[in-house]
């Protein structure tokens, strides 16, 4: 059925009644598309949206657990029923608001606080990461940082089977199987990596060069000392890590950790078009993408790597 409504004109009659089965046609016509729009209206509301640009990820610490002691004692972490430690962010420092409970708590701090340091982030990883159980004392790292001031540990991990470990390598040497997330304009692969920069763990992407690229502080930076992210195949030919469309900052459950601020917010793993390329950068959440070429620059439309 054709339901086009057009503009028509009645036949001249010299009786209305004449035209009365012309006006119950064209009635009758639009009532037929009223109901077959309306039909229509209901049979696409009946299946799923799966169009997750719609949805808002606010809670992507679903499943994460967190562990904290105060200085000179140790934090202990315990994963159960098979599953091994994955560790998230790892923090040791003082803030405002103080830890609640540390007896030294409301002591003095220095201007802007204090935050943890690579050293005290590598000492949690190194001693926790893929283990069943944990005993990390943070202030057992040289330096100190904010020596004389009274601070904290707090830890995020999650507990997951060892086969979604999220496994890192150094850059000494370039491991089986690394993450391919994009290539440059020239069509050559980049890859997943992470390395520090002033004492911030950043997501970043590797080059053919072996040098690990990120954006912070409005520039471009790189690091030729840092990790890959490894499992692109495993079982079979299957990948461990997979890609969704995103925005705007949000962040999936999903969503891969791979590093984190001094301050201990946790950073994930990006990618987006850029000048013929597509190249790797940090989300941060509730803001959005950071890539580091010719600056830091930002993108609110990203993909975000996820397991």
């Amino acid at each position: 059925m054709d339901c086009t409504l057009e503009r028509s004109f009645p036949r001249k009659s010299t009786s209305v009644l004449n035209e009365q089965p012309q006006i119950s046609v064209a009635m009758l016509h639009l009532i037929n598309c009223i109901a077959l729009a309306l039909f229509a209206v209901s049979i696409a509301n009946s299946y799923p949206n799966y169009t997750y640009t719609d949805y808002t990820y606010t809670d992507y610490k679903q499943g994460w657990k967190n562990a904290y002691c105060c200085e000179f004692d140790r934090v202990n972490i315990n994963c159960t029923g098979g599953t091994v430690i994955q560790i998230k962010t790892a923090w040791f420092g003082k803030t405002v608001p103080h830890r609640k409970g540390c007896s030294g708590e409301s002591q003095s701090m220095p201007d802007g606080g204090c935050s943890t340091n690579e050293p005290n982030i590598r000492l949690f990883i190194d001693e926790c990461h893929g283990k069943l159980a944990c005993s990390v004392n943070g202030g057992n790292v040289r330096p100190n940082p904010c020596g004389g001031y009274y601070k904290w540990s707090e830890v995020w991990y999650e507990c997951v089977p060892g086969i979604e470990l999220m496994v890192t390598k150094p850059s000494t040497k370039k491991p089986n199987y690394p993450v391919l997330g994009g290539f440059d304009e020239n069509g050559r692969d980049l890859f997943v990596g992470r390395a520090f920069y002033r004492n911030d763990f950043l997501p970043c992407y590797v080059t053919p060069e072996s040098n690990c690229v990120f954006g912070s502080d409005d520039v471009t930076n790189g690091n030729s000392t840092f990790e890959y992210l490894v499992g692109g195949v495993v079982n079979a030919g299957e990948t461990k890590y997979s890609w969704l469309r995103n925005h705007r900052g949000e962040v999936p459950p999903s969503a891969v950790c791979l590093g984190q601020t001094k301050d201990g917010a946790p950073l994930f793993v990006g990618r987006a078009e850029l000048r013929n390329g597509l190249y790797i950068g940090k989300v941060v959440p509730k803001e959005g993408l950071y890539i580091g070429l010719g600056g830091s620059l930002f993108f609110p439309d990203y993909e975000i790597l996820v397991q």
